[in-house]
């Protein structure tokens, strides 16, 4: 099955649900969605290495020093993270933020990669937001997917369409 592939909000979009590289519970509720909303879904973002988390976590970071804090569930990752920003006011580019993030990331284990973002297993996407009534029908059917353990539509502050399985 295949996405549309596009640029949405500055985030490149994946043309296809294999190139999200997803778990397979996230998998059939990509599948899902895109055989609900073939026209509209765009997935923005699946699997993501340190780095790749980094650089999608440091965009944000730069238009808002909390961000981490603000989306983050407290955890000593996101702790270690924030400590990183704060200590660091002179990195205002997102280069400079996702070269200091991805030297803190480096240090954790794969359990507390995971524990700080499902996307870093397999086990997260994210998807370009959709205005109007179809925009609402697609909330609604990402908040039932099957196996969801968690999803938003806002990330410390942003408007971003995360579901984590």
């Amino acid at each position: 099955m295949g996405a549309k592939a596009s640029k949405t909000s500055g985030n490149a979009v994946i043309d296809n649900i294999a190139g999200l590289n997803l778990s397979e519970n996230a998998k059939q509720a990509a599948e899902s969605l895109l055989a609900q909303f073939p026209n509209d879904i765009r997935f923005t973002s699946g699997r993501r290495s340190a780095a790749k988390q980094a650089s999608a976590m440091a965009t944000n970071v730069a238009a808002k020093r909390k961000w981490i804090q603000l989306t983050y569930k407290d955890t000593p990752q996101r702790a270690a993270l924030q400590k990183w920003v704060d200590d660091h006011p002179e990195a205002i580019r997102a280069d400079q933020i996702t070269a200091g993030l991805v030297k803190v990331m480096n240090s954790w284990k794969e359990a507390d990669l995971r524990n700080f973002s499902r996307h870093m297993s397999g086990d997260a996407f994210d998807v370009a937001p959709v205005s109007g009534p179809i925009g609402e029908q697609i909330k609604v059917a990402i908040s039932v997917l099957p196996k969801l353990q968690w999803h938003t539509f806002n990330e410390g502050g942003l408007e971003i369409w995360h579901a984590q399985f």
